[in-house]
């Protein structure tokens, strides 16, 4: 039996590879991590107290780990620091996963950039490098207003418009990612000489309008499969989402020109054996399609879309690339026709009072055998407690199929019709 190894695992991992079954395929041992002290590290006026290794010892210690366990891949559906650690424990390891520059170069936004503008450039916008000064740095200009966020971007923190000059200064007064949230990148950055900037930088580019979309896939021995595209559907006036919905709704030769797009910008980055979920933007006014970014793992949160609708789940790719296996994809073939990952949220922070029970979680999975139910909150806190984007503050995600939409958002309702969450101001 082979030895897998999931590196900073998170309970979607632990509940998706249960429930396909890989548990019991595989020995899949996980590596301890505090996932939420880690992430809470980029909060505003948040003191922590996690200090963790040095990332080089953490990959030393994990190297050793899978020497002692003869241990035969390394995965990672976490985008960070999971992805960047597990490229260089395969790499140290001699097993198989894409090359830790690669995967660096989709985690700095502004490589990213420069790699996408050389193959993908009418799907690259216009952008910049701007330092802690507020200053650009080389000849590229982009005028306000712009969009703005860290060159290691982690779930749209700081990631906002910016109007003027003065809020830019204003800006960049406050907008930086602690050095301890930054080590395991700018580490990883050290290593190589194509990398100049670190991750105290901003990224600024044209503002993108449009339908944004997730577009899946994996690369196997050189070769790109998509395995699907997913709807982002944000809340009305909002760049938050209010859901994702698989399969897309675009038509289907502005889905062909996507997948064509991130083929050309996955090879061109180098990523090799792996999985990829790459963000785009449609502006059907104008006929223009564009990369927002590319993230070098799966989109776990995506992983039982697919098996709803497709018949296959994304963590049994993730495990196949990693063990060298040429995976087995399948369309079409799922128990539904459509599934959707609908995310709860609010636009004020509140106090968690209390969260839905076990009994009221344990009837919703009665009444619906494959649905996912994830509460993000803690009772006893402030929704802001949790990373955040700049906007919204998420309490939940309930992931569930249907026969067609009408039928999808007749089972959301009722599940939330039983499950009760109590809030109350600050």
């Amino acid at each position: 039996m082979k030895t897998v190894l999931v590196i900073c695992p998170t309970e979607r991992d632990y509940r998706e590879i249960d429930r396909t079954l890989l548990s019991k395929k595989y020995n899949v041992l996980f590596h301890s991590w505090d996932k939420i002290s880690f992430d809470q590290l980029i909060l505003p006026d948040e003191t922590v107290g996690i200090e963790g290794p040095e990332p080089s010892v953490h990959i030393a210690d994990l190297t050793e780990f899978c020497s002692d366990r003869k241990v035969d891949a390394v995965v990672s559906s976490d985008d960070y620091p999971g992805s960047i650690l597990a490229s260089f424990v395969a790499q140290k390891c001699d097993l198989i996963g894409s090359s830790p520059e690669a995967v660096l170069t989709c985690h700095h936004k502004y490589y990213a950039r420069c790699n996408q503008a050389r193959h993908t450039p009418d799907a690259t916008p216009h952008f910049m490098l701007i330092d802690a000064l507020g200053k650009s740095t080389g000849s590229c200009h982009v005028a306000f207003p712009f969009f703005v966020k860290p060159v290691k971007a982690s779930f749209s923190v700081y990631a906002r418009q910016i109007n003027s000059a003065d809020e830019l200064k204003h800006y960049v007064g406050y907008a930086h990612l602690p050095d301890a949230y930054l080590s395991y990148f700018n580490y990883g950055l050290n290593q190589y000489d194509s990398f100049e900037y670190d991750g105290h930088y901003f990224l600024a580019e044209d503002i993108l309008e449009g339908f944004q979309v997730t577009v899946e896939g994996f690369v196997y021995n050189g070769v790109i499969t998509v395995l699907g595209i997913v709807d982002s559907i944000m809340f009305p006036g909002t760049i938050s989402f209010a859901r994702f919905e698989y399969p897309s709704r675009l038509p289907s030769s502005i889905q062909e020109a996507m997948a064509s797009v991130v083929k050309q910008a996955i090879c061109g980055i180098g990523l090799d054996n792996t999985m990829f979920n790459v963000e785009c933007i449609y502006n059907d006014q104008i006929g223009t399609i564009h990369i927002i970014e590319i993230n070098s793992r799966m989109s776990s949160q995506f992983a039982d879309l697919f098996e709803k609708v497709d018949g296959i789940n994304s963590y049994e790719i993730m495990f196949d690339l990693a063990l060298g296996k040429q995976p087995t994809v399948s369309f079409r073939q799922g128990s539904y026709d459509v599934a959707a990952s609908c995310v709860l949220r609010m636009f004020e922070d509140k106090y968690v009072a209390s969260l839905p029970s076990e009994i009221q979680l344990n009837k919703v999975f009665e009444l619906f055998p494959d649905i996912r139910i994830e509460l993000c909150a803690q009772e006893g806190k402030r929704l802001s407690s949790l990373k955040q984007d700049e906007y919204s503050y998420r309490y939940g995600l309930i992931n569930l199929g249907g026969h067609d939409w009408d039928d999808l958002f007749a089972k959301y309702r009722r599940s939330l019709d039983m499950l009760e969450f109590v809030f109350e101001p600050l």
